[in-house]
């Protein structure tokens, strides 16, 4: 009567027999939390690639307005583009320094100060366009067109 009794709760010599799916439910639960870790991520790195296109676009916005500055500040009557990135921080073309961009912003997809210089005709810098790296991605380029040019 006892062992009968065991038999029909599951129990046989003190051991269950639903042996295994314990393992096979905690098998099944990090399966579905790798899953739900790879949409996580997957998530994650496309709000930082967002970020950088951000950071990208102030940054080419904030040469832009320099190179801009630059030109009609220029103290003759003949406007001109700077020859290097260095003119925008230090414009020795006054007496006193002066200043059209704060510093040299990073390209924030590389992370590096690799702007490739768009020139104008005469070698002089128009703009700059964003070295992106080897992920198949064209370049953004970000040209200063003074006000009332074609």
């Amino acid at each position: 009567m006892v062992s009968e009794l065991r038999h029909r709760r599951g129990v046989t010599c003190g051991r269950s027999t639903n042996r295994g799916f314990a393992y096979l439910a905690m098998l099944f639960a990090i399966a579905v939390l790798g899953i739900g870790l790879v949409a996580a991520s997957e998530i994650w790195a496309t709000t930082v690639r967002r970020e950088k296109e951000i950071e990208l676009e102030w940054a080419g916005a904030q040469y832009v307005a320099a190179i801009g500055s630059y030109y009609y500040a220029s103290p003759t009557g003949a406007k001109r583009y700077p020859n290097d990135l260095q003119e925008l921080i230090e414009d020795k073309r006054y007496v006193t320094l002066r200043r059209h961009l704060r510093s040299l912003y990073p390209n924030p997809l590389t992370g590096a100060r690799d702007w490739e210089l768009v020139k104008a005709s005469d070698g002089l810098i128009r703009g700059v366009r964003a070295r992106r790296p080897s992920d198949g991605g064209e370049a953004k380029a970000f040209i200063f067109k003074p006000a009332g040019a074609v």
